[in-house]
Order: C-alpha cells, then structure tokens, then sequence
C-alpha cells in the first residue's frame, strides 16, 4: 500500500463541504487506493472491494456509483472511458511520483466520460483539465496584436494535420475578446495546443466515431468549444470569482479534459 499525505487544507476545501458525510468518506478512502497519478478503475465493483473490503455487507455497488458522481460533481474525480473500460482520476493529486508510468491511461487520450448523467456538451448545442495556471502575459485582447508562435512544426510524418496555432488563437480570441491575448506562444503551452489538437482528430466517441476527421473538422470543434467556454461566466470572469482563464490554461490536459465534461456549465438559478 502506498503511503499518501493528506494535507490540512483538506478541512477547509468548499468542494469537499459539497460532499455529503458518505461521500467524502469514500473521497477519503478512495485517496488511499489510487496509484501515483490518482488513477483507479472507476468500475463500481473493483472500487467497492478495494475501498471498503470490511464492509462488503453492508457497502453495495450502487453506493460506490452515487459516490463517485458526488466527487466528480464536485470537481474532485473525473471519471473517464477508454476502449470500454471505466477509469478515474482523483483531481489535483499532486502527490510525490514514485512510478514513471501510471497503471491506468491518460484520461485526456481518447476518453470519454463515464458517468451516464454527468454534465457534457451536447452536440447538436456545442461539441458533442482546476490545475495550476501558466503566467499570463500582460496585454489587450485586440487581435491586431502580433503574435510570436515559436518554432514551427516539422511536418507531420502521419495523416494528422499540424496544428495551425494562430488559427486556433484568432477564433479563441474572437469568442473571448475579455480574456488575455497571447502575446508570445511557444514552449509548454504550444506543446500542449498541439497536444489537444492531435487529441481532437484521434479521439473517438463511444460509437466508434472520431471528433474530427481532418483539419477543417478539427478547427471547427475548437470553434465550437471556445463558443462553449465564452458561455461560462465562471471562465469568462463575467461572475467575478476567478480572472486566471486564457488560452494557455484552456489547452492543459487536465483544465481541457475539464471543460469538456462540462465542470463549468452555469448553475441554473434555484
């Protein structure tokens, strides 16, 4: 069993406070389990016997399943799909990495969720990882700025298309003019665009089908996901609880994989 430190700051988190007393036992338990990347099988019957193997009698598969949507409501579990098989992963883990490769794949490679009422984007309304953020350069969000994109791609040696990064930052920035523009792309946050757009035309949905076949497919679902992110007034800063959204934050795996489960819908008012 791997030890696991938890820190203080678990007393104070709000999205813990979310839980019900069950859940954040199961939150807490399930923290003891996962491998060093917080990964886990998110079949109910594995996490069941694992997590409560005394309490078998009294701890049943539906209980396990009620849980983990709490959690992943809650933004503390994704829970995620990969060539029929559940998976999770405990967010924001960011404990001490022994293993170089996880038991469990990469949630942002080819998911899907899992949760069969979890929050998505709908298809026919929009497209069918909270992590820490990059700095932020200062500047306007005029698309008159000029942009420096760094190296250029190599071409590519499969039939994936390169990724046509100023492209993708001119329809971000025409949907989230309030949001900073990119004065400079390059290092960690090209390599992630490039990341989530390979993502885009590699992933396929549960009936077999790929979310863009080509690169005028691709570009049309970031279209469609930045519209998505300009809804969302948490993102947009429109709410006033947070101003750290850009473009470099969008396209980290973990804040992506985020805001296509749909974590940061607007709450309909009660």
């Amino acid at each position: 069993m791997p030890v696991r430190m938890l820190r203080e700051g678990i007393l104070t988190s709000e999205r813990i406070d979310m839980l019900s007393p069950a859940g954040e036992v199961f939150y807490r338990r399930l923290m003891s389990v996962v491998d060093d990347y917080g990964r886990f099988s998110a079949n109910p019957k594995l996490v069941r016997a694992a997590c409560y193997p005394l309490k078998l009698d009294t701890v049943f598969d539906e209980h396990i399943a009620e849980w983990m949507k709490e959690c992943a409501s809650a933004n503390l579990v994704l829970c995620y799909e990969i060539g029929g098989k559940q998976y999770l992963e405990v967010q924001d883990f960011r404990q001490q990495v022994r293993s170089k490769v996880s038991k469990y794949p990469d949630p942002i490679t080819g998911a899907s969720n899992c949760l069969a009422d979890a929050k998505q984007m709908r298809e026919s309304a929009h497209l069918d990882e909270d992590g820490d953020v990059d700095g932020v350069e200062d500047g306007n969000s005029s698309t008159d700025v000029e942009v420096a994109i760094g190296d250029a791609e190599s071409p590519a040696k499969s039939p994936i298309p390169d990724c046509p990064h100023q492209q993708l930052i001119d329809l971000y920035a025409q949907h989230l003019p309030e949001l900073p523009y990119p004065r400079i792309w390059e290092g960690e946050r090209q390599k992630s665009m490039r990341a989530r757009w390979r993502w885009v035309l590699t992933a396929r949905r549960k009936d077999g089908s790929r979310y863009a076949t080509d690169e005028a497919s691709a570009v049309a679902y970031f279209d469609k996901f930045f519209s998505y992110v300009a809804e969302s007034d948490f993102l947009s800063g429109r709410n006033g609880k947070w101003g750290g959204c850009d473009l470099g934050w969008l396209v980290k795996s973990e804040n992506f994989a985020k805001v296509v489960q749909g974590n940061y819908e607007n709450k309909a008012a009660k």
